[in-house]
């Protein structure tokens, strides 16, 4: 994790018009912002919080940087067509360095443990060694890996494209986000330890077997077909270089900036409204056109103007359930770790073999064991990393919403006693778990801090503290309102509620938002942004069949 070199943002932006206001300086934001500004467009990013990144920002504690959110990423490589589509943002400024093999590593009771590999042979085969006994259940699995990652583009581009032929571009991955995933698990196998392996990486798309559409879950173990990637730098790097684009068009970053409403006259967005600093008075801020990059729910129930909530697309919208909330521990280490446990792979630790169990915790009852911890040591894993001897480590685990509500009023650093307490009884539990499965690292530790979904919402501000906005349900699919266009003209969405999750799903989401709002632009980029051809083959379907045209 490198220091940064310049910073592409401040408290108040510099003078003239701007072509796009981009509220929320996450990864889709940002993404949207550099993508908009290699089309020619100048562009203001909106942040609330005093750094951009969202869930890919950065902190530090006395000898130690974490990342909050960027643990790992698929498909990023320079060979696919995603790394092209990053490289071209960046400007050829990003790299990425190999987690190596496996990237994941996973443990349940009784002492079992599964190794996950990027290649799809070698995953078949770890799985086949595991459960002998399952070649049909796993050779159908297999079978559906494929057919999702090789038919997933289209499906998330389509929600780009006009409405009425959004089905027309979608093509057969339609079927795979409209079936929950615990079918097809029960369909494919009756092995209830088998079942647990197969969707044991859930946590990367926020929702368990029974929530979620199979077209993320199996899409897991596809994204990392070519390999885990991590940026060389760390989600610093990654971050400023996207800004950086959008800085050199002459458009800018500015911090501190909370936006309170989005202003609509004649039925079109025409700018935002910024709450003023310190009590000051409110600051109207005008642009052609305004990208909402904060969640499609939020935007819709926090942003919109009053009249606008109640129409009938809004209140779908918000009907729509997020994804988990979830706790982190922020783990600073010294010395060698990876002689005492420590890997580049991330590690799962399952207290069950219920892969539906949920975390029990109540602030008067007291917090138990929970059923799976994520843990992950990202200094490992940054070719960048200059800070030896002193590493970080990251333990996170799903936890409801509602656990943490009856502090929400409270105010950051200023919260009430029962809630540190609460914090601590997290603590104490989830690092006495985490040294059950890693006793050698406790020698080398020697800083600790607790992240709630308070944390979350205070910093990032998702809907009810979400790690992946809205739900990866049947339901969240089924939502034609969720687009890059939105019911307003003027205003457009970005984000992973649009298409997918993670690093990719953030980049792509806010490649297609900027396509969906400059198409003639977007579609002479083509040729050099590969991930583009999915839209520009639709659109050469839609003129041939003369059915719409894209503005």
């Amino acid at each position: 994790m490198t220091k940064r070199r310049t910073r592409n943002w401040s408290l108040d932006h510099p003078e003239g018009g701007f072509d796009y206001i981009v509220v929320g300086a996450g990864l889709a934001g940002i993404s949207c912002a550099a993508a908009l500004s290699k089309m020619g467009k100048r562009v203001l990013v909106l942040e609330q919080h005093y750094v951009p990144g969202g869930f890919a920002q950065t902190f530090r504690r006395k000898a130690w940087v974490w990342d909050v959110g960027i643990h790992l990423s698929g498909q990023v490589g320079p060979g696919h067509e995603y790394g092209r589509t990053l490289d071209y943002l960046t400007e050829g400024r990003l790299g990425w360095g190999a987690l190596g093999e496996p990237y994941d590593r996973y443990y349940w009771p009784d002492g079992f443990r599964f190794d996950y590999y990027s290649d799809l042979e070698r995953y078949r085969d770890e799985l086949l060694e595991a459960f002998p006994e399952e070649r049909q259940a796993i050779d159908k699995w297999h079978v559906l890996v494929r057919e999702v990652g090789e038919t997933i583009v289209p499906y998330f581009m389509s929600r780009g494209v006009p409405r009425l032929a959004a089905r027309f571009v979608q093509g057969s991955a339609r079927r795979f986000f409209g079936t929950r995933s615990q079918q097809v698990l029960d369909e494919l196998t009756s092995n209830e330890r088998l079942k647990a392996v197969l969707c044991g990486q859930w946590f990367y798309i926020g929702s368990p077997p029974s929530e979620s559409a199979i077209g993320n879950q199996a899409f897991v173990p596809y994204h990392f077909s070519a390999g885990a990637q991590y940026p060389v730098g760390g989600a610093n790097a990654l971050v400023d270089e996207l800004l950086e684009t959008v800085t050199r068009a002459g458009g800018w970053t500015r911090i501190r900036a909370d936006v309170e409403q989005i202003l609509v006259s004649k039925g079109r967005a025409i700018g935002v409204r910024v709450a003023g600093q310190r009590g000051g008075p409110s600051e109207d801020i005008l642009a052609r056109r305004v990208v909402s990059a904060i969640g499609v729910r939020s935007t819709v129930t926090r942003l919109l103007p009053p009249r606008y909530r109640s129409r009938p697309w809004a209140e779908r919208i918000a009907a729509l359930k997020p994804s988990c909330a979830h706790v982190c521990i922020f783990l600073g280490f010294d010395g060698d770790i990876e002689r005492a446990g420590a890997t580049r792979a991330n590690i799962g630790l399952f207290d069950t073999w219920d892969y539906e169990a949920r975390w029990q915790v109540d602030k008067d009852a007291g917090v138990g064991r929970a059923p799976y911890l994520f843990c992950c040591f990202n200094s490992l894993k940054d070719d960048a990393y200059d800070a030896e001897p002193y590493h970080t480590g990251e333990v996170m685990a799903p936890i409801p919403w509602e656990s943490v509500t009856s502090w929400r009023g409270t105010s950051w650093r200023r919260r009430p006693e029962d809630y540190v307490e609460f914090k601590r009884q997290i603590q104490d539990v989830l690092l006495s778990q985490y040294f059950e499965a890693l006793p050698e690292l406790r020698s080398h530790l020697r800083y600790v801090e607790v992240s709630t979904p308070l944390s979350t919402d205070h910093y990032c501000r998702p809907f009810h503290g979400s790690i992946y906005g809205l739900e990866a349900t049947p339901e969240r699919y089924a939502c034609e309102d969720l687009r890059a266009r939105s019911r307003i003209r003027d205003l457009y969405y970005t984000g992973v509620d649009i298409t997918s999750l993670g690093i990719v799903g953030s980049t792509m989401s806010g490649l297609l938002t900027a396509v969906a709002a400059e198409p003639l632009a977007g579609l002479k980029l083509a040729r050099e942004i590969p991930l583009l051809s999915s839209i520009t083959r639709a659109r050469r379907r839609l003129d041939s069949h003369a059915m719409l045209k894209w503005a």
